[in-house]
């Protein structure tokens, strides 16, 4: 082979080192409020390519009570994970996420304390993800675009579990390890729902329909773990 191709060939290879993705070590922490967003979690664990094992660590925080639901508990679950294992984390930049849904923590007297709740996760850096009316809303949108159906009110409104039975039509019992690697599906079509929510980003309670769980979705994929 020639030296003018040799030297081609070289820069190619160069350019390419340039413009592969750095990926900053990393840990995603999830603490969630029930047993669903856990294993599916856990499942989109297992899609992502091993050869990002030395970039990064996505951890789930299991439930010290499978019956404490509350952000009150979810917050005390992450900060007992994060405190048992500093040495996980001391060279990775950390991504905390706390991760609860709007109908079991906005009643009358829930809202003062969850709020409160809201406010320390803040501090401590902590991003807060709220789904209205709750986490199986981002698992329909694994499925379908529910835009263009006639059901959003009466999915907000959840009545008699009505969300988890709508789950249950759509899934079809698909395992989990199925259904997380529809995540891109899922992605479109909650970001869908955010757009036509006119509530102002980041507060809380917020009255639209909406799962903010696209979110941490997409801070998975601007990372680069996941394909966009």
């Amino acid at each position: 082979m020639s030296a003018p191709v040799m030297n081609k060939i070289s820069q190619i290879s160069s350019a390419r080192k340039l413009n592969k993705k750095q990926l900053d070590p990393c840990c995603f922490v999830l603490s969630a409020e029930g047993q669903d967003e856990i294993l599916y979690f856990e499942s989109l664990k297992k899609i992502i390519p091993r050869q990002f094992d030395k970039y990064y660590r996505l951890h789930v925080v299991k439930k010290t009570n499978v019956n404490h639901s509350a952000i009150t508990h979810i917050c005390r679950d992450l900060n007992e994970y994060i405190a048992s294992g500093v040495s996980k984390f001391r060279k990775t930049k950390e991504c905390s996420y706390v991760i609860f849904d709007h109908d079991s923590n906005f009643q009358a007297n829930h809202i003062k304390n969850t709020l409160i709740n809201i406010k320390e996760c803040r501090q401590k850096n902590y991003i807060t993800i709220c789904s209205n009316p709750c986490f199986d809303l981002w698992l329909i949108l694994h499925y379908i675009d529910i835009t263009k159906t006639n059901d959003l009110e009466k999915i907000l409104e959840n009545k008699n579990n009505y969300v988890k039975q709508y789950l249950h039509r759509v899934r079809n019992n698909e395992d989990f390890s199925l259904l997380v690697r529809r995540y891109k599906v899922a992605i479109y079509n909650a970001s869908k729902l955010v757009a036509l929510c006119k509530d102002k980003a980041g507060s809380y309670p917020f009255a639209c329909l909406k799962t903010e769980v696209v979110f941490l979705l997409e801070d998975i994929v601007d990372a680069g773990l996941l394909e966009c």
